[in-house]
């Protein structure tokens, strides 16, 4: 089971697959593991890496005050993993969390970036809407009051919410549940206090924004920030929330390979 460390953190990866390397980073609450759909198809054609952030999954999960998780440490250890695999750059898909530790790094280290695609996550601080904050005190009471239990089951009836999601729904609850407390309250807080709102023209690679539909961020407001950008366009998946690679993997597999196919076809 491979590990690296950084800063004092021993941090797990995942390595699928032979030809150009292409980076999955997960979302708040996730894992690496929950790539499991996109590392089954692109492993075929592409060195998949999926690392697990630091906190999460198989890596270390510290409640030390004095251990960081913030976006931007999160990119470090990105940087730090790529270091380690000896990958000048890759291809990068991020989901929710990891899309915004992507973007992250598409600003501090653009070089290490060919090609990026953002899933339901925007470049900016969420806690700009004023439903988010709503959604953030939401999530701080049902963290503080109820348990992590009560917050991951409320979570996952929230991103899955049909009757035929049932299976996924509940497995996502438990996912969720066995995150610490302590370690989701700080990517919480973490992620309300990043913005990179100020600087969206400077990320000139090509980026992709896929959007559920019913994601809590809407389609029209990252229409909005892919406007201000000058090499970003934006896909929206039908009868999906926020974690569209889970309710959607076909669909979020067909869109993600055009996007790296035209990279592919030298059609930049």
């Amino acid at each position: 089971m491979p590990f690296f460390y950084n800063n004092g953190h021993r941090i797990h990866y995942r390595v699928k697959g032979k030809g150009e390397p292409l980076i999955f980073l997960h979302g708040m609450g996730f894992c690496g593991a929950d790539w499991f759909a996109q590392e089954r198809y692109f492993s075929k054609n592409y060195r998949v890496v999926i690392p697990d952030f630091r906190g999460y999954g198989k890596s270390e999960r510290s409640e030390n005050p004095d251990h960081n998780y913030s976006v931007v440490s999160h990119s470090e250890d990105f940087c730090a993993l790529l270091d380690h695999l000896e990958i000048d750059s890759a291809y990068v898909v991020g989901w929710s969390l990891g899309g915004m530790v992507a973007l992250q790094v598409a600003l501090d280290n653009p070089k290490r970036i060919r090609r990026l695609a953002v899933i339901n996550a925007v470049p900016s601080k969420p806690v700009q809407y004023p439903w988010d904050m709503i959604l953030k005190l939401q999530r701080n009471i049902f963290l503080d009051f109820l348990g992590m239990a009560v917050y991951a089951q409320t979570a996952a009836n929230f991103m899955f919410p049909f009757v035929e999601q049932r299976e996924l729904r509940a497995r996502v609850a438990t996912k969720i549940a066995t995150n610490s407390k302590i370690v989701y309250r700080r990517s919480i807080q973490a992620i309300f206090e990043w913005d990179l709102s100020h600087c969206l023209e400077d990320l000139k690679m090509p980026i992709l924004f896929i959007s559920g539909d019913r994601d809590f961020i809407t389609p029209a407001l990252k229409r909005q920030i892919v406007d201000q950008m000058p090499n970003a366009h934006l896909k929206i998946v039908h009868n999906s929330g926020h974690g569209t690679p889970l309710d959607q993997p076909e669909v979020t597999n067909s869109l993600l390979g055009d996007f790296l196919r035209v990279a592919g076809d030298g059609l930049e």
